[in-house]
């Protein structure tokens, strides 16, 4: 394991990677039907409160994406190393499934997994390359436009996008025809301008300027906030809360919208994990971030294809499901630990065969060169 090249963010590097561990975990419990009305009521509560713990994951890596590309040159080939990547896993594990499972997975299944972006097979990568497309334009009118201007549209969206869409009938067509629940380009290019508007000016000056410019909030306020400890109990108190809610309007209309990415409880709770990262340097642990920051993508790729959900995490849900209540927290968040290792373990092998045979294949171009250039010269 190297150190970490000058132009890596250890902070943002890491939380990519708890980010990608709490999408297994919330995986776990989502598509494996842990909560239902089969399991005890203390499995479901707890893991209630467990699947609010971890539901920031999305907002933090779009807000991560904003944070670094605002300061970066815009290159295009880099959603192709992302397509690229996806088509990969995307047709090698659907091939071996196919393999394994021939009465499973059809030549259709096949054909269909040659695109991925189209299909929407991993509706994460089809949103952000909708969003990175728009990119440059993100990141000159960041740039161009003053702080106040941006604080205020922000703000604006802040209302559009969170609030409102809790409101009963208006949230929900709003919800369906616009932001669906945080699962699309629009949410995730919100996202993109305040992780770029935090790098540019902070995040305490997005709530002391725009419309907030009027109301003198007590610096003392804004000091309490950054320590690591108001930070947790605030993380703490927002999951509690959600939880509850979730709990108590469990068959409303409401309940879904809780557990959407553009709920305020969930980004506020996303802006608090990534300001807690970035507050700390992490250079103890930097070869470990160097080691699997680079994975990190990969996990999602590999275990959120469509027939590795199947065959993994439907199968370790009902092992969870035998263990007693009190353990099944423990149990998913060791599931999830299980689950994080064996994709890293899978993509680590994958990218050194990749290494390998890029090494390989440049040296015999080099001598097959140098050959060439010989006959012509002598």
């Amino acid at each position: 394991m190297s150190p970490a090249p000058q132009n890596r963010n250890l902070s943002i590097d890491f939380l990519r990677i708890i980010s990608m561990y709490a999408i297994c975990v919330c995986h776990l419990i989502a598509h494996g039907g842990l909560i239902c009305s089969d399991a005890s009521q203390l499995q479901n509560i707890s893991l209630t409160f467990l699947k609010f713990a971890t539901l920031w994951h999305v907002n933090c890596f779009a807000l991560a994406s904003g944070y670094i590309y605002i300061s970066k040159e815009f290159k295009l080939n880099r959603i192709f190393k992302i397509w690229g990547l996806t088509l990969f896993y995307s047709v090698i594990l659907t091939g071996i499934m196919m393999i394994f499972y021939p009465d499973t997975v059809s030549w259709k299944s096949l054909f269909v997994s040659f695109f991925p972006l189209a299909t929407n097979q991993y509706w994460y990568v089809t949103a952000y390359a909708q969003m990175f497309l728009l990119i440059p334009v993100f990141n000159v009118a960041l740039r161009k436009t003053s702080e106040g201007d941006i604080a205020k549209l922000l703000q604006i969206l802040a209302l559009l996008f969170c609030v409102l869409s809790l409101i009963p009938k208006l949230g929900r067509n709003f919800n369906v025809t616009i932001i669906k629940n945080g699962y699309s380009p629009v949410w995730l290019s919100y996202l993109y301008c305040i992780g770029g508007y935090w790098k540019l000016y902070g995040l305490t000056s997005l709530f002391k300027n725009g419309y907030f410019e009027h109301i003198k909030m007590p610096d003392a306020a804004f000091h309490m906030t950054k320590s690591a400890k108001t930070q947790f109990f605030l993380f703490c108190s927002l999951v509690v809360l959600a939880s509850l809610l979730k709990i108590s309007f469990n068959s409303s209309s409401l309940s879904a919208r809780l557990e959407a990415y553009t709920c305020p409880l969930i980004f506020v709770n996303a802006l608090i994990v990534m300001n807690m990262c970035l507050s700390h340097s992490f250079i103890r642990i930097e070869r470990y971030i160097c080691f699997l920051a680079p994975l990190a993508f990969s996990v999602y790729l590999i275990h959120d294809n469509n027939w590795i959900r199947e065959l993994l995490i439907q199968r370790a849900s009902i092992i969870i499901d035998c263990f007693p209540p009190l353990l099944c927290v423990p149990a998913v968040l060791l599931a999830g630990f299980a689950l994080f290792s064996l994709c890293a373990g899978v993509d680590f092998i994958r990218r050194n065969l990749f290494l390998l045979f890029k090494r390989h294949t440049s040296s015999f171009f080099i001598r097959l060169k140098q050959r060439f250039l010989e006959k012509i010269i002598f």
